[in-house]
């Protein structure tokens, strides 16, 4: 059953990657902090950082499929990931801010870093999400995530 819970929470993470992505596109795999644009529709409408919420979803799950020392290592893996998003997120943040400015101040007063608001961002701009473009960036990401189900799945038989 750890198999099917654990696979059910990596889907949720996944689609909360390509939700993301289709809204922010291919800026969402490059290692320097540049912006065209302050996206805050679809999923940054509620968290600021969607992504990093999903993949820590995505972790959650494998976690859960491998069942090792649970829920201890959960813990782990939460603070692990947890303390290397804050760092990342302190550096984008500061970026952003010097980008934008007071378009981010109110952004970022108004919407939680990671843990998701139910009411969305009122000032968010209307932009239609390209899920083909997500999809194309995401390849990388689905091609692990189903290398690690395979893995994990005869790993587990």
């Amino acid at each position: 059953m750890t198999f099917v819970y654990g696979l059910t929470i990596m889907l949720f993470g996944e689609i909360g990657r390509v939700w993301s992505v289709a809204y922010i596109g291919k800026e969402s795999r490059c290692r320097a902090v540049a912006a065209n644009s302050l996206i805050t529709a679809g999923p940054y409408a509620h968290t600021r950082n969607p992504i990093y919420l999903a993949n820590m979803i995505m972790y959650s799950g494998v976690t859960i499929i491998a069942n090792i020392w649970m829920p201890w290592f959960l813990l782990i893996v939460w603070g692990y990931f947890g303390f290397q998003y804050y760092c990342i997120i302190q550096v984008e943040s500061a970026a952003l801010m010097e980008i934008f400015g007071n378009k981010f101040e109110q952004y970022k007063a108004s919407v939680p870093a990671f843990i998701p608001s139910f009411t969305p961002f009122s000032a968010r701009e209307q932009i239609s999400p390209n899920y083909k473009t997500a999809l194309v960036s995401e390849k990388s990401t689905l091609l692990g995530f189903g290398a690690m189900v395979l893995w994990l799945f005869f790993r587990m038989g």
